[in-house]
């Protein structure tokens, strides 16, 4: 025979269950009850004694007998009684035997046999007897069915002959509030009940509530949530097959307070340490930390002092506020870093040099943050970080990353030996003159490229011809291939025919070269010793259409276009037209159309075809992966043309500058360009373009970096380090050879210059 339960082996069966403990519960009672251990509905589980538990000293067991009555006032046989051990351990838990556990949180009792059964039935004249383990008072209730019943509430074990006269039962409805918390909106879930018995209800969303079947009597009635309090009113009579309207439930609400942030500024995606109390790491409570108004979306509580939540996209200096199960805290302030920037761009780093680099660290307000952590770190062989100084120890790349509250900002560097410029053909004079480099004069060179033998042909508008510099020869000589100089439009071999201010060529794979007479008019080619023309009619206009009758304003750009071998062409750079046009190299009729921009409209639209729009482009170049550069000159950009799947079909995108024209090195989005006119494509597929107004040669590397190769940034005629010491002025075309050596047309310097 088992062994009756003692109080210590009831606590620890409290403990066990997770229930929490409490005083006892009488129907007056005037202190509100603790919160329910769960808030769950469902059976709850009965928790065995140890096997090894001891206890100190026997409990003195009782007896508790009586009679049930019926409705008609005689004894009442087969009436199911139950007796409820009320704790006295400080909560609203009561025991229905020295084994089972049981809370008012929405649970059904669980009964079972003991030693002393507190569930029996009256004998055939309605009597009955209660044995309690303990000799504790207990609340015991007569029912006879669902809607007939009688309870009496802390039944003294020396009341003899308790008298239990059943009733229909009647309801208690109500509402839960919450006064001090006007944004709790939403009840759902609260619990409440009358303490020591198994009447329990559920809260909606609204807060209402009903308590059904209950006993004819006078209750108290209790409303608990964890995070929302607790409430309590007295003495809510119950009337036979009525509903009492009891008092509103008003919560006793406590709020999560904020105390502070590590760390104490963050920009989005960083990780952020919230310090405070009330959490609700035990309840499962929603949780939202609100950000200057811009909600996270991970918060997670720790434990009740400390949560955990990354800052959220959009959010702005201001009030942070944790809200928990509807409850919001005090607010304090945070600041979000918006980004890091450091006192340079993107550069070159001569080999066994250093350069000091500072950032700052703005907010989103664009105020500078004060003594803001950043933290350094160096990816790549060329270069270490050390004291705010980025020093060149090896040739290569290097990308040298600032993370201050989780934004970052990069720089791309290229630690080589530094390049020179100097003067490949041409000394400043304008003028026409052929010979050794040394000696010869140049007349505003305008486009520039190796032909097929690695020679540099240099077109120049001002001198109305085509040169040409011998790169393999050491002299460097320079000849005149085709032109006669005077200006006048004329077709014929190459030296007797008439140029008038050419702006752009390219070769066609055959070596045929093709030139963009920019003030005559016209598209001409040089093939075999003879120049001829393939359209235009030598009036500035916009007219697609047969070659002969085609009109063009101010071409410049040109480009081979043989992705389809079926339909080889020419794009043209109708610079002043705006436009990007084809011309059929598989027509004998040479039909121009316009493939690209708004005919006589400049603008900037990326886009398909005729929907994109561009401002005044100049030169163009393959880029090696199917698609063309542009340098469009006055959107201050370079974009990129692909082609479609039909003839003819294209799109055009940006691929670096935001259009403002200023200067800046950095990323494809951030770097700023100032009127950009040639461009060329190394092997490797890195870019440089002249950037005129900004008189520098600059770079844009496979990976998607801006840097300047050559120029200080002053308009002038100056050769020496490319980076330090060297400047341009009137810059136009761009060619790269195979060693990496960079050529430039420097037209107001009429000269030719070599950046090695």
């Amino acid at each position: 025979m088992r062994r009756p339960a003692n109080k210590l082996m009831v606590l620890g069966l409290l403990l066990a269950a997770g229930c929490n403990t409490g005083t006892p519960v009488t129907p007056k009672a005037s202190a509100s009850p603790k919160a329910p251990a769960s808030a769950t509905p469902g059976p709850t589980t009965v928790v065995a004694a140890s096997p090894t538990s001891v206890p100190v000293m026997a409990p003195s067991p009782a007896a508790f007998t009586g009679r049930v009555l019926g409705l008609d006032g005689q004894p009442a046989p087969g009436v199911t009684v139950r007796g409820y051990l009320i704790s006295d351990l400080g909560s609203s838990l009561v025991s229905n035997n020295g084994g089972g556990v049981v809370s008012n949180n929405g649970g059904r009792y669980t009964l079972q046999e003991a030693t002393a059964p507190l569930s029996t039935k009256t004998d055939d004249k309605g009597q009955f007897t209660l044995k309690s383990p303990d000799g504790k008072p207990l609340n015991i209730e007569a029912t006879q069915s669902d809607t007939v019943k009688a309870i009496k509430l802390g039944v003294a074990s020396d009341l003899a002959n308790v008298e239990l006269k059943l009733a229909f039962t009647g309801n208690i409805a109500g509402k839960v509030t919450a006064p001090k918390a006007p944004t709790v909106t939403n009840f759902q879930g609260v619990d409440v009940y009358i303490p020591g018995t198994s009447y329990v209800a559920k809260a909606d969303a609204g807060g209402n509530y009903t308590l059904s079947n209950v006993p004819v009597g006078s209750f108290q009635v209790v409303a608990s949530k964890t995070g929302l309090g607790t409430a309590s009113v007295q003495d809510v009579a119950v009337t036979s097959k009525e509903t009492t309207s009891a008092p509103a439930l008003a919560l006793t609400v406590v709020a999560p307070v904020l105390t502070k942030f590590d760390p104490p500024a963050g920009g989005p995606g960083a990780k952020v340490t919230i310090t405070g109390t009330g959490f609700g790491a035990s309840t499962g409570e929603l949780i939202q930390v609100s950000f200057g108004g811009a909600v996270a979306v991970d918060a997670k509580a720790t434990d009740e002092k400390t949560l955990t939540v990354t800052v959220p996209d959009g959010a702005a200096n201001g009030q942070v506020t944790v809200t928990i199960g509807g409850i919001p805290s005090n607010s304090l302030p945070f600041t979000v870093v918006k980004k890091v920037v450091p006192s340079v761009g993107n550069f070159l780093l001569d080999l066994g040099t250093s350069k000091d680099i500072s950032f700052l660290v703005k907010d989103s307000a664009g105020k500078t943050i004060a003594d803001a952590p950043v933290d350094v770190s160096v990816e790549g062989k060329g270069a270490i970080y050390k004291d705010g100084k980025l020093i060149g120890i090896e040739t290569g790349s290097t990308t040298v990353s600032f993370v201050s509250g989780g934004v970052t900002a990069k720089l791309r560097v290229i630690v080589k030996k530094e390049a020179t410029v100097t003067n490949l053909a041409g000394n400043g004079e304008a003028a026409h003159l052929d010979g050794p480099a040394s000696m010869a004069l140049l007349k505003d060179p305008w486009d520039i490229l190796l032909d097929k033998d690695g020679n540099l042909l240099v077109l120049e508008q001002g001198g109305n011809d085509l040169r040409k510099v011998d790169l393999h020869d050491p002299a460097h000589p320079v000849t005149t291939v085709a032109g006669d100089g005077s200006g006048v439009y004329k077709d014929g071999p190459a030296l007797t025919a008439g140029f008038n201010g050419p702006g752009g060529m390219c070769l066609g794979p055959d070596g045929t070269l093709y030139i963009a007479d920019a003030d005559a008019p016209h598209i001409r080619r040089l093939k075999d010793g003879v120049v001829d023309t393939l359209a235009g009619t030598g009036v500035d206009g916009f007219a697609d259409g047969p070659g002969a009758t085609a009109q063009f304003r101010d071409p410049h750009g040109l480009v081979y276009d043989g992705h389809d071998a079926a339909h080889p062409a020419l794009l043209i750079a109708d610079s002043q037209n705006h436009v990007i046009r084809r011309l059929d190299l598989a027509d004998p009729a040479h039909t121009v159309t316009t493939v690209a921009g708004t005919p006589e409209k400049d603008g900037f639209l990326d886009g398909p075809g005729k929907t994109a729009q561009l401002h005044n482009p100049k030169l163009m170049q393959l880029d090696g992966k199917g698609g063309v550069i542009i340098a469009d000159n006055e959107n201050h950009r370079l974009r990129r043309l692909t082609f479609g799947a039909t003839v003819g079909a294209v799109t055009v995108a940006t691929l670096v500058g935001n259009g403002n024209e200023d200067f800046e090195d950095g990323t494809l989005e951030t770097s700023m360009l100032h009127s950009p006119n040639g461009v060329t494509v190394d092997a490797a597929g890195n870019i440089y373009f002249t950037d005129a107004d900004n008189h520098r040669v600059r770079m844009v590397t496979t990976d998607g970096y801006v840097l300047t190769i050559a120029g200080t940034g002053s308009r002038g005629f100056d050769n020496g380090p490319a980076q330090h010491n060297a400047s341009f002025k009137g810059m136009r075309g761009i060619a790269v050879g195979p060693d990496g050596t960079i050529y430039e047309a420097d037209s107001d310097n009429n000269t030719v210059r070599m950046i090695k």
